[in-house]
């Protein structure tokens, strides 16, 4: 199940900025529903959960950043989502 929920998200294009720095641009892959509700996963929520989340980089590749190690996380809302 959880493979098929992977395929399912919506990437979001963010650029991460670390407590060291140093900036990492990529996708965030948000859920289109989660445990706690049934609305969208939001970029805020991928704070709550695991002490890692994964970023898809431009390369394809994926990496897995510590959230105590994150400073600041900036991404451009979509113009549909509703707010």
């Amino acid at each position: 199940m959880a493979s098929t929920q992977w395929a399912a998200t919506e990437r979001l294009q963010v650029r991460v900025v670390m407590v060291e720095g140093m900036s990492i641009e990529g996708d965030l892959h948000l859920q289109p529903s989660t445990a706690l509700h049934e609305d969208p996963e939001t970029p805020l929520g991928c704070s709550i959960g695991p002490s890692f989340f994964p970023l898809s980089l431009p390369s394809g590749d994926v990496v897995f950043l510590a959230k105590a190690q994150v400073a600041a996380l900036a991404y451009q809302e979509s113009s549909d989502s509703g707010s």
